[in-house]
């Protein structure tokens, strides 16, 4: 049986749509192990973003003292004006630890298990914040904000 060109044709194109079909599944696994690499990498970052943060405040007993107050919602009104400073410095920086993981997350840089790993810790400090905005509204995007009063709001705070 010998085949005409035209059939030969038809047959190249059904080889041609398998190969194009079997190259896709190939980008969609090849994307999605470049998405988990991604994924770990950011998480990685934010930690030692994290770690970096900690090893400072244990540089000195003032700086240990002005975290732990920034960490736990203290009263700042009896430090010293460097020691308010200080503390004020590491809720900034706390906060922008914590908005950089909400922002992953939300963008899908950080996967859901790496935001849940975190999220607890997130509420929990969110919710020792004052309940004057002023102090921290404009150091963080409106987005992550509007997540900040979700939280309170679901505490009744």
């Amino acid at each position: 049986m010998k085949l005409k060109l035209s059939e030969w044709a038809s047959i190249a194109e059904i080889f041609a749509g398998i190969a194009v079909a079997v190259s896709l599944v190939f980008v969609g696994i090849q994307i999605r192990g470049s998405i988990r690499a991604t994924q770990a990498g950011t998480l990685g970052q934010q930690t030692a973003t994290e770690v970096d943060l900690l090893l400072s405040a244990n540089a000195s007993p003032d700086r240990a003292r002005a975290y732990a107050l920034a960490m736990n919602g203290g009263d700042f009104s009896d430090l010293a004006l460097e020691d308010k400073i200080q503390a004020l410095l590491y809720v900034m920086a706390t906060l922008k630890i914590f908005q950089a993981y909400y922002l992953q997350h939300q963008s899908g840089a950080l996967s859901d298990s790496g935001w849940e790993a975190q999220q607890g810790i997130i509420d929990a400090w969110v919710l020792t914040l004052p309940d004057d905005e002023t102090l921290y509204s404009t150091a963080v995007s409106p987005l992550f904000l509007e997540y900040i009063r979700q939280v309170r709001n679901e505490a009744g705070l």
